[in-house]
C-alpha cells in the first residue's frame, strides 16, 4: 500500500491510495489498484495489524483511519477524521508521524508536527487530546479544556528542538526523537534528544528508566552529536529496552554510543511490559 500525491493545475493537492498484492501486482480484491482518499495525505503511514487499521496525518494536522480490507474503492470510503493535533497558534500544521497502540486495554492515537507532539484518547469514533508538549510549554486537558501546564506536569520538548524521527511506545512512555540544529551553546553541532513522556498524562516517566547505567529523572536522554532517529525496541526479562541512535552514531565518536565511543548502551525501561512488540521466538 501507497499514496500518490499529485499537484493539479490549480494548485491543489489530490491524494489516492494503492492497494497491491506483493505477490502478484494485481489488486487483492476487485479490478481497482486505487481510489481517492477525502484529504490530503501529509505523513508517513502507520499501520496496526492488530485492528487491521491505516493511520495517516493531513497537511492540516487531521489524524485519520482507514480499515484496509484489500480494496482501495472500499477503504477510503471507511476514512475516519478522529482529530486535529494540538497548536498553540490555532493555525493548521501538517503532521509527519501518527500512530496507535493500547496501553491498558484503552486506544490512544498520537500525531507528530515538526514542533509539537499531540496525545489523543479515543472512545469509539470520538477522541480527545488528553495532552501536548512543544518547545514552549506543556499542556494537558483539565477542566473540559486544554491548558498550558507546569513543565512539572507535561514536560516541554527540547528548547529549540524539532521532532526528527517516528516517535514510539515503549512500556508506556512515548519516545520523542528530538532535534536541536547548530546555534546558541552546542558549538555549532546539532544535538540530539530523547524526550520521554508517560503516555497517558505527558508526565514524566515514573516507571523505572536507565541509560549507561544511570538512572533516568529528567525525562529526557541526551545523544550528543547528530540527529536521533526512530529507536526499535526488544524485550527482556524485566521490561522492555531500545538502543538509541543518531546520525552519527556509526562512525568515530557516534553521540549515542557509536564506534568510536567504547561501545553502545541500551536504555533499560523496567516493568511488565505494557505494549508488547511483534517478537517470535524458535524452540
Amino acid at each position: 500500500m501507497f499514496v500518490v500525491n499529485v499537484k493539479n493545475s490549480s494548485g491543489g493537492v489530490s491524494s489516492t491510495l494503492y492497494e497491491i498484492n506483493v505477490a502478484t501486482g494485481v489488486p487483492a480484491y476487485g479490478t481497482a489498484l486505487s481510489a481517492a482518499l477525502p484529504f490530503t495525505a501529509y505523513s508517513a503511514m502507520a499501520y496496526d495489524p492488530g485492528t487491521g487499521t491505516l493511520w495517516v496525518g493531513d497537511a492540516n494536522g487531521g489524524v485519520w483511519s482507514l480499515n484496509l480490507s484489500g480494496s482501495a474503492p472500499t477503504d477510503v470510503t471507511s476514512a475516519l477524521l478522529i482529530g486535529t493535533a494540538y497548536t498553540p497558534s490555532g493555525q493548521s500544521a501538517a503532521l509527519n508521524y501518527v500512530g496507535y497502540t493500547e496501553v491498558g486495554g484503552l486506544p490512544y492515537a498520537w500525531a507528530a508536527s515538526n514542533s509539537t507532539i499531540t496525545l489523543f484518547s479515543l472512545s469509539g469514533g470520538a477522541s480527545q487530546i488528553a495532552w501536548a508538549a512543544n518547545a514552549t510549554s506543556g499542556y494537558q486537558y483539565q477542566n473540559g479544556a486544554l491548558q498550558a501546564v507546569d513543565s512539572s506536569v507535561v514536560q516541554p520538548l527540547q528548547n529549540g528542538g524539532v521532532i526528527s524521527a517516528s516517535p514510539v511506545v515503549a512500556n508506556g512512555l512515548l519516545v520523542v526523537p528530538v532535534y536541536v540544529p547548530p546555534g546558541g551553546d552546542n558549538c555549532g553541532y546539532g544535538q540530539g534528544y530523547y524526550d520521554l513522556y508517560a503516555l497517558t498524562t505527558g508526565a514524566k516517566p515514573k516507571i523505572n528508566v536507565t541509560y549507561k547505567g544511570n538512572v533516568v529523572s529528567t525525562g529526557q536522554i541526551g545523544l550528543g552529536v547528530g540527529i536521533p532517529l526512530s529507536p526499535s525496541l526488544f524485550v527482556t526479562s524485566s521490561g522492555v529496552s531500545f538502543y538509541p541512535y543518531t546520525t552519527a552514531s556509526a562512525g568515530p565518536g557516534g553521540g549515542a554510543g557509536g564506534a568510536g565511543s567504547g561501545g553502545i548502551w541500551p536504555v533499560a525501561i523496567s516493568g511488565s511490559v505494557m505494549n508488547k512488540p511483534i517478537a517470535w521466538g524458535q524452540y
